[in-house]
């Protein structure tokens, strides 16, 4: 026969287990928290803020720029001789700034068509074009994207159209 009361003593003797072993691994820097809710500036809606880490390298020495933040805008471009995508992005930062991350890198599946094959492309020697910028307002990246996207992404953000939550 079924016993509540053991059964509900059982799993509290587990939920304390797993208790004290997170908090053994926090303090011994095994694991970390990350979570955060902090409350959104335009319309006090909250926001679910994530580790954004964009890779910056130039060269064969990896870089990266890691701050916490959302993502509002990203779009993938072709170049007009499909050998490049360039990928740009939009991110708010939990600090309330913007930044603007523009990437161009080698459209492999360009390359790896046969037809398209060329014995001269050495993939290691493309370069990468990169570009990394923080700004207090998102009219500053009007001049890679237009003033129409940046007016549309604003108008979502003030009202609360970037996230939707549901309960689903």
């Amino acid at each position: 026969m079924f016993n509540t009361e053991n059964f509900i003593l059982a799993n509290l003797t587990t939920r304390l287990i797993i208790i004290k072993r997170l908090k053994s691994l926090l303090k011994s820097g095994l694991i970390e928290v990350t979570a955060y809710h902090p409350v959104d500036y335009f319309g006090g809606k909250v926001m679910d803020y994530e580790v954004i880490k964009l890779n910056v390298s130039k060269d064969k020495i990896r870089e990266y720029k890691q701050f916490e933040g959302l993502k509002l805008y990203s779009t993938i471009i072709k170049s007009q001789d499909e050998r490049t995508l360039t990928n740009k992005r939009i991110y708010v930062t939990k600090k309330n700034n913007y930044v603007y991350y523009e990437r161009t890198d080698t459209n492999w599946n360009f390359w790896s068509n046969p037809k398209n094959h060329q014995s001269s492309f050495i993939p290691v020697e493309e370069n990468h074009h990169i570009l990394f910028e923080v700004a207090p307002d998102l009219s500053a990246f009007s001049k890679y994207l237009g003033e129409e996207l940046i007016q549309k992404i604003q108008s979502k953000q003030q009202n609360g159209e970037i996230i939707e939550k549901l309960d689903i």
